[in-house]
């Protein structure tokens, strides 16, 4: 798979291209990445906004308005959580294949994210939980000279 990428003035664009892979005396499809894009963000408050816009704008684009009320709520989640946890320039990228859309925000900070169990009266403490409900799946790769990346999965509806 190959990817090309093309600088706008409001974020950076990612195009992946779809692979087809032939086995002998029978046809299996690959199909890696249908599309991809990615933005990376300034650790701002404006930044979740733009995460959240970003991620609306790429589903409604490509034709998936089903998802885009999930995917965008938790893109504000982990762009709430790299802005408040890492204090970092954050990476937001949403790809999509024949099966699913994998969101997934990348930032500076090794830590591994942790659920908290907030009380009803708590303000904060319920990101995780809410990406756990809402997503098919999730999860979080450690980087510990990159910082991590969390994602999570959704059906394609």
């Amino acid at each position: 798979m190959e990817g090309y990428g093309v600088a706008c003035p409001d974020f950076a664009l990612t195009f992946a291209v779809a692979s087809v892979l032939a086995t002998v005396g029978a046809m299996t499809v690959n199909v890696g990445p249908v599309w991809s894009r990615e933005i990376t963000l300034a650790p701002e408050a404006q930044s979740v906004a733009t995460a959240r816009r970003f991620v609306r704008e790429q589903l409604n684009v490509h034709d998936l308005p089903s998802l885009v009320d999930d995917v965008t709520l938790v893109a504000s989640e982990l762009a709430t959580n790299a802005l408040s946890h890492a204090g970092t320039p954050f990476t937001v990228t949403i790809t999509a294949s024949g099966e699913d859309v994998v969101l997934e925000v990348r930032d500076g900070a090794p830590s591994r994210p942790h659920r908290v169990h907030a009380s009803v009266d708590d303000p904060v403490g319920r990101g995780l939980a809410i990406v756990d409900v809402v997503s098919r799946d999730w999860g979080v790769v450690i980087d510990a000279d990159a910082g991590k990346s969390v994602w999570a999965s959704f059906d394609l509806v």
